[in-house]
C-alpha cells in the first residue's frame, strides 16, 4: 500500500476558473489595455478561453481585421465573440442532457456555473432542482449559490485526500 500512495502526486489539481473570476480576468485585461467595453461585450469574451479573448483584444487594439481601426470596441468584440462560440463545452454538454433528461431547464450561465465545479456535485444540483423545484425559487440563483458552497468547501479540503 505505502508504494501505491507514493505515486500520487502531492499537489493540489486546481478548481476550474468560475465564470465571475473569467469575466474579472477579461475585464482586467481590457482595462490594462485602456479599452471601457461594456458588461455584455465583456460576458461574451468570458465564455470564450482566455487565449481567445486576449486574441480579440490585441486585434481591436491593432486596429480591426483591416487595421484601420476600431470606432466601437464593444460591438465589434461581440460580434467576433458571436462567431467564435461553437456551441457548449463538454462539461456543460453533459449538464444539459442530465437537465433536460429530468426536465430541467437551464440557461447558458447556470451550465457556466456548473462546468466550474466536479460532474457528481454538478449532476447532484441539477437532481435536486428536478426533485424540489419550488423550495429552490430561481434555477440560476439557486445553481449560483450551490456551486459556491460547492466550491467554498472544495477549497477546504486537506490535500492530498486520506484514506
Amino acid at each position: 500500500q505505502p508504494a501505491a500512495s507514493a505515486s500520487l502526486p502531492k499537489f493540489k489539481v486546481p478548481l476550474p476558473m468560475s465564470p465571475q473570476e473569467k469575466l474579472v480576468q477579461v475585464r482586467d485585461l481590457a482595462i490594462k489595455h485602456g479599452l471601457n467595453l461594456d458588461q455584455a461585450c465583456l460576458k461574451g469574451l468570458a465564455r470564450l478561453p482566455f487565449f481567445k479573448a486576449k486574441d480579440m483584444i490585441d486585434e481591436v487594439l491593432l486596429g480591426g481585421k483591416d487595421r484601420a481601426g476600431v470606432r466601437n470596441p464593444s460591438k465589434y468584440l461581440m460580434i467576433g465573440c458571436q462567431k467564435m462560440t461553437g456551441g457548449l463545452g463538454v462539461e456543460q454538454g453533459l449538464a444539459m442532457e442530465l437537465a433536460v433528461s429530468l426536465g430541467v431547464v437551464l440557461n447558458n450561465d447556470a451550465l457556466d456555473e456548473l462546468a466550474s465545479i466536479p460532474r457528481r456535485d454538478s449532476h447532484a444540483i441539477i437532481r435536486e432542482l428536478a426533485v424540489n423545484p419550488e423550495a429552490c425559487g430561481d434555477p440560476l440563483e439557486f445553481i449560483c449559490t450551490e456551486v459556491l458552497k460547492c466550491r467554498a468547501q472544495l477549497d477546504a479540503r486537506p490535500w492530498p485526500p486520506s484514506g
